[in-house]
C-alpha cells in the first residue's frame, strides 16, 4: 500500500511571517485587509515550499511595507504596492490552480424525517439556480439519482429549469448511484442496480449518456471494498471522489477511540481491483466535503505538490449534511481570491475537470490494491430490523425476478418490470450511508421499515403470481380437482432460486389435507420415488387465542385461522437435490409401513444429543450452546475442548459519544454459559431441535438448535425480548455470539460484493455480506451464514456475530422489543474453497420455496424440471431479470472460486442468441448464435453479464 507522504513541517520561517501578518491583519479579516494578507502568506509558504531565499527577500520588504505604512485600516494602495513587490513571485504562484466545487451534501432522512429530506432538497437546489443565475461562472455538482427523482415528483417546475442548467453545463450531474450508499453491506447485485436504475434515469431524464457521468461521488461513505474499481469501470465510471478511507489508528490511541478517522491514503492514487481495473480516486482530507471557502487553506496545493507532483488542486465546499449548498459570499470569495496575482488561480469548476486535468499528468501515481476499510466498525449491527428488512428485500426481490423470468417463457403472464423496479429503488434508497447503517434517528426507521414492507409486498406477490402462473402452465394441474384429489396424498411445488441444485429443510404450512390422516404416519415423497421424514411443527390444536404458549406463531394468521379458519397443519421436511432455479414436486402421502432415517434425538439430564447422516451435536442444555459439533463425514470435531459453540454473551461499552457509529471501549463481558433451561421441542425423524430459554437483565432470550435430515447445516435462531436500553451511565449493551473452532493456524475470510477478502484476526468487527469463513492451516474449518447482523469479529480461533448493540445516539431505543436472528454453519474440509462458501451462502438467503398445489397431478407429469444452470462449482448466478433496454432475459454470472474457469451455462429454452453486455447492460460483443448451451469463460473473481434471447 502506498502511504501518505506527509509534507514537511511548517518551517520557522514561515511561522515567524504569519506571526508577524496576525499582529496586524488577525484571521478573520475581510476586503484588502484579507487580499493584502493571504498573498503574503502563499507567498511565504511558497518560497519556504521551493526554499527560494531570494523570494524570502521581497517577502521581507512587504512586511515591512505592511508594518510601516498600516494605520487601523489597509489601503488599495498598500495592497497595491505589496503586489508590486511580490509580483516577482506572482508566475510561479499563478502556475496553480485550485478547482472549486459547488455542492450540498444531502443526507437522506438522518436526524430529519423523509418529508424534511424532501424540502431540504428543493430549497438548496432552488437557491443554487438563483446563484446561477446571479453568477454566470458558478458551476454547481449534485449527486444522488433519488434527488432528481424528489423534484420531478414533488417540484416538477423547478425540475425543469435544473434540466435546462444541465442541458448549459452549469449544473454537473455527478450521480452514479440512487443515493449515496453503503458500499460494504449491499449485496452485489444491489451495486450493480444503482448503477444500472441511475444510468437509465440520468440517460433518460437529461439525456446524458453514462460515459457523460464518469464519477461516482461518496464523500461520506463509511468505507469502500476492494472490488468497488471493478463494478465502476463496467458502468464507464472512471473516477471516484471519497472522504472515508479508513486505515489505521496512530499506535499512541486504542483502536477504539475513534474508529475509522485515520486516513493512511494519499489524496490522489489509483485504486486497483484484483483483476486489474481501477479508478482515479481523489480523498478528499482535512478540507473536508462540507463548508465554507477559505483563502487560508489554499496553501494546501503546495502539500499536494509534495505528494503528487500535479499543481491542481481540488476543495469541494458548501453547506452540508442537511443541505444548503454553496453561498453567494462562497462565490464571491472564490471570484475575488482569482484576481489576485500572488495567488493561485481559483476558479467554479466541474468534478469531471478537475479529474480530466489531473488524469493526463496521473502516471506517477501511486496504486492502492486493498480495500479502503474500516470506518465506524458499530455500524455493521446498529438498528438490527432495518438490516433484516434490507436482507430481505434484496433476496426476495432476486427470486422474484428469477421466477417471473421463469413465468414469462413458459407461460402467458406478463413479467412486471416497472412493479420490481420501483422496489429496487425503495430498496435502495434506504441502503443510504445513514440509514443502513444504522445512523439515523427514531423516524427514520418507521419510515424505512414501513417502506420495506412495500417491497415485500411486490416481491412476495410477484414471487407466488409467478410460481402460480409455472405450476397452472403445465398440464398436470387440474384447478376443477374433485373433492377426492387428496386421496394419495397432497402436492407441493418446491422451487429454487439458486443456480445450483441445492438441498436444504423447508418449512410451510398445508391447509388442505384428507381428515383421516395420521400425520405420524405421513411421509414426503420426492421425484424419484424416495419416501423422506417430515416433522410436523405446530397444529391447530398446538395454538391458543394469543399466540402458542404465549408466543406468536409463524405466520401470524394462524392465531387467527385456528378460531375462525380452516384446518391446518405446519411441518417441515428436507428437499433433496431441487433442480437449479426450477423445481421439484414433492408428495405427502400417508403409509403406515413406510419406514424412514432421519434425525434422532438423545434427551439427557445436562445435554440433548441431535444425530442426522452428516453430524452429532451435543447441546450443553445449562449453557445454551453447543459442546461438541463432530462431522462424522470428515472424522473430526469442530468445538475445542471446555469451549462452547454458539455460546451467547453480552459485551457492555463505556458511554461514549456517536454510539450508533462507533464500537466504543469494552468494559465488561458477561457470557451467558450457564443458567439455561431447555427443551426438546421436535423429537424426530424429520428434525430435532433443542430450545434454551434464560433472562439477561430485563430481556428474554431464547436458543433453538436444529438439526435437520438429510442436511449438511447446523441451524441457530435467536429469539431477543430487548430489554437492556444504553445511555450515557449505562454504556451500549452488546449481544454477541461466539464459534471458537478446533483448528491450529487460523484464517478469516469474509463475502463482500463481488468478491471475498481475508483479513486479519483483530477481534474488531469487520463487514461481511451473506458468509464469514474460519479456517486452519489444512483448509479445514467453518462457515457461518446470518440473515440481520453484517457485523464479524475473528479473535485466536473464534469467529463471531455481533447481534445487536443498544446504541442511545441518535435514536435513544434503536433495539426494543422481539427481535429474530437466524444463522446457518457448516463446517468443511480441505477441499472446501470461496466458491463453496459462496454457495452457502446463496442457499440461505435465497431459500427453497413450497407451494401447495391445489388439485392433482397427472401420472405423466414432470416431477421436476430445470430452466437454468451452470455446471461449475465456481461459479454463481446473482441475478436472473428481464433486460431493461432490449427484449431478452440478462444472466449475470461470478466467478468466486478465485481461479479462472469454463463453464456451460444452460437453459431449457432454445437460445438464439448470447451477447455479453457490461453491468449496465449495453453489449461489449456482437451477438452469438449458440443452441441451448453457452459456453462462458471467466478470469478469477470476474463477473460477467449475458443477454439471452429465446427463439
Amino acid at each position: 500500500m502506498s502511504k501518505r507522504v506527509d509534507p514537511a513541517p511548517t518551517s520557522v520561517y514561515v511561522r515567524d511571517v504569519e506571526r508577524r501578518i496576525e499582529r496586524i491583519l488577525p484571521a478573520e479579516a475581510t476586503g484588502t485587509e484579507r487580499r493584502i494578507r493571504e498573498q503574503i502568506r502563499f507567498a511565504a509558504h511558497l518560497a519556504s515550499h521551493r526554499e527560494d531565499a531570494k523570494w524570502a527577500d521581497l517577502i521581507e520588504s512587504a512586511i515591512t511595507d505592511l508594518e510601516k505604512s498600516f494605520d487601523e485600516t489597509a489601503t488599495v494602495e498598500l495592497a497595491d504596492r505589496i503586489e508590486d513587490t511580490l509580483e516577482p513571485i506572482g508566475e510561479a504562484a499563478r502556475s496553480y490552480t485550485v478547482h472549486y466545487i459547488g455542492h450540498a451534501h444531502i443526507d437522506m432522512n438522518w436526524l430529519w424525517d423523509y418529508p424534511e429530506t424532501v424540502d431540504t432538497t428543493y430549497r438548496a437546489f432552488d437557491t443554487m439556480l438563483d446563484l446561477m443565475d446571479e453568477f454566470p461562472s458558478f458551476r454547481f455538482s449534485q449527486s444522488q439519482a433519488s434527488t432528481y427523482a424528489m423534484m420531478k415528483e414533488h417540484a416538477p417546475d423547478l425540475y425543469e429549469r435544473i434540466k435546462e442548467r444541465i442541458d448549459a453545463g452549469t449544473w454537473e450531474v455527478t450521480a452514479n448511484t440512487w443515493v449515496e450508499a453503503d458500499k460494504n453491506m449491499p449485496t452485489e447485485e444491489s451495486h450493480a442496480r444503482h448503477l444500472l436504475y441511475t444510468n437509465d434515469f440520468i440517460r433518460e431524464e437529461f439525456d446524458l449518456a453514462s460515459d457523460d457521468v464518469r464519477v461516482d461521488f461518496e464523500p461520506d461513505t463509511f468505507g469502500h471494498p476492494q472490488t468497488i474499481p471493478k463494478l465502476l469501470t463496467e458502468a464507464d465510471v472512471d473516477y471516484y471522489y471519497l472522504g472515508r478511507s479508513g486505515g489505521e489508528p496512530p499506535a499512541e490511541l486504542p483502536p477504539d477511540a475513534y474508529q475509522g478517522v485515520y486516513d493512511n491514503f494519499p489524496e490522489l492514487f489509483w485504486w486497483e481491483s484484483s483483476d486489474g481495473s481501477r479508478v482515479l480516486v481523489f480523498n478528499t482530507g482535512d478540507l473536508w466535503y462540507n463548508g465554507h471557502v477559505d483563502p487560508s487553506n489554499v496553501t494546501n496545493v503546495l502539500d499536494f505538490e509534495d505528494e503528487s507532483g500535479l499543481q491542481d488542486y481540488l476543495v469541494t465546499y458548501g453547506v452540508g449534511n442537511h443541505g444548503g449548498g454553496p453561498t453567494r459570499e462562497d462565490i464571491r470569495t472564490i471570484l475575488e481570491m482569482d484576481e489576485w496575482p500572488i495567488f493561485p488561480e481559483t476558479t467554479p469548476a466541474t468534478l469531471h475537470e478537475f479529474f480530466e486535468t489531473v488524469e493526463a499528468e496521473s502516471e506517477g501515481l501511486p496504486t492502492v490494491t486493498e480495500e479502503l476499510n474500516f470506518f465506524f466498525r458499530g455500524c455493521y449491527s446498529s438498528q438490527n430490523l432495518v438490516k433484516r428488512a434490507n436482507r430481505r428485500a434484496e433476496n426476495r426481490l432476486a427470486t422474484a425476478e428469477a421466477a417471473a423470468v421463469i413465468a414469462d417463457q413458459e407461460t402467458d403472464s406478463e413479467y412486471p418490470a416497472e412493479r420490481l423496479k420501483e422496489a429496487w429503488r425503495t430498496t435502495l434508497f434506504h441502503q443510504f450511508h445513514d440509514i443502513l447503517p444504522g445512523a439515523g434517528i427514531h423516524e427514520t426507521y418507521d419510515h424505512a421499515l414501513g417502506e420495506h414492507q412495500e417491497v415485500e409486498t411486490t416481491g412476495s406477490m410477484v414471487l407466488g403470481r409467478s410460481l402460480e402462473d409455472i405450476a397452472t402452465g403445465f398440464d398436470f394441474y387440474q384447478e376443477d380437482a374433485p373433492a377426492d384429489a387428496y386421496e394419495d396424498g397432497v402436492p407441493l411445488f418446491v422451487f429454487n432460486p439458486t443456480g445450483h441444485r441445492e438441498t436444504s429443510r423447508v418449512e410451510t404450512v398445508v391447509f388442505d389435507y384428507p381428515d383421516e390422516w395420521d400425520f405420524e404416519n405421513v411421509v414426503i415423497r420426492d421425484a424419484d420415488g424416495n419416501d423422506h421424514p417430515i416433522q410436523v411443527t405446530l397444529t391447530r390444536n398446538d395454538v391458543e387465542e394469543g399466540g402458542l404458549a404465549g408466543v406468536l406463531p409463524e405466520p401470524s394468521r394462524l392465531t387467527h385461522d385456528a378460531v375462525f379458519g380452516p384446518d391446518f397443519v405446519k411441518l417441515a421436511f428436507t428437499a433433496r437435490d431441487v433442480p437449479a432455479f426450477g423445481y421439484e414436486i414433492y408428495w405427502l402421502h400417508e403409509d403406515p409401513t413406510t419406514t424412514t432415517d432421519g434425525v434422532s434425538v438423545t434427551d439427557a439430564e445436562d445435554v440433548a444429543i441431535l444425530e442426522n447422516e452428516r453430524y452429532r451435536v451435543e447441546v450443553d442444555v445449562s449453557a445454551g450452546s453447543v459442546r461438541s459439533l463432530y462431522d462424522t463425514e470428515l472424522g473430526r470435531e469442530f468445538v475445542p475442548e471446555n469451549e462452547h459453540f454458539g455460546l451467547l454473551s453480552v459485551e457492555t461499552e463505556a458511554p461514549h459519544g456517536m454510539s450508533a457509529w462507533i464500537r466504543g471501549q469494552v468494559i465488561e463481558t458477561e457470557a451467558l454459559n450457564s443458567g439455561w433451561k431447555a427443551q426438546v421441542i421436535e423429537n424426530g425423524p424429520g428434525e430435532g431441535a433443542v430450545r434454551c430459554t434464560r433472562s439477561y437483565g430485563e430481556t428474554d432470550l431464547s436458543v433453538t438448535i436444529r438439526l435437520a435430515a438429510g442436511t449438511h447445516t447446523v441451524d441457530w435462531t435467536v429469539d431477543a425480548d430487548w430489554r437492556d436500553f444504553g445511555g450515557d451511565e449505562a454504556g451500549v449493551p452488546v449481544l454477541k455470539a461466539g464459534f471458537p473452532t478446533a483448528v491450529d493456524e487460523p484464517t478469516f475470510t469474509y463475502d463482500v460484493p463481488f468478491g471475498s477478502e481475508e483479513r486479519e484476526a483483530t477481534g474488531l468487527d469487520v463487514p461481511a455480506v451473506r458468509w464469514a469463513d474460519v479456517s486452519g492451516n489444512d483448509g479445514a474449518g467453518v462457515v457461518v451464514s446470518n440473515d440481520t447482523t453484517y457485523g464479524h469479529a475473528g479473535d485466536g480461533n473464534e469467529l463471531s456475530l455481533t447481534l445487536l448493540r443498544g446504541s442511545y445516539y441518535p435514536d435513544p431505543v434503536p433495539e426494543v422489543g422481539k427481535r429474530r436472528f437466524q444463522f446457518s454453519i457448516r463446517t468443511h474440509g480441505e477441499d472446501f474453497s470461496t466458491a463453496d462458501a459462496t454457495r452457502h451462502g446463496f442457499a440461505f438467503h435465497r431459500s427453497l420455496e413450497v407451494t401447495q398445489l391445489i388439485g392433482s397431478i397427472d401420472d405423466d407429469a414432470r416431477r421436476e424440471k430445470e430452466y437454468v444452470a451452470v455446471e461449475s462449482n465456481c461459479v454463481s448466478i446473482p441475478s436472473i431479470k428481464a433486460a431493461e433496454r432490449e427484449d431478452g432475459v440478462i444472466v449475470r454470472l461470478e466467478e468466486t472460486g478465485g481461479m479462472a474457469c469454463e463453464t456451460t451455462l444452460r437453459t431449457a429454452w432454445p437460445v438464439e442468441s448470447a451477447t455479453e453486455t457490461d453491468v449496465l447492460e449495453r453489449p461489449v460483443d456482437d451477438p452469438e448464435t449458440v443452441a441451448d448451451e453457452v459456453k462462458v469463460s471467466l478470469e478469477p473473481n470476474e463477473v460477467k453479464t449475458l443477454l439471452l434471447t429465446f427463439e
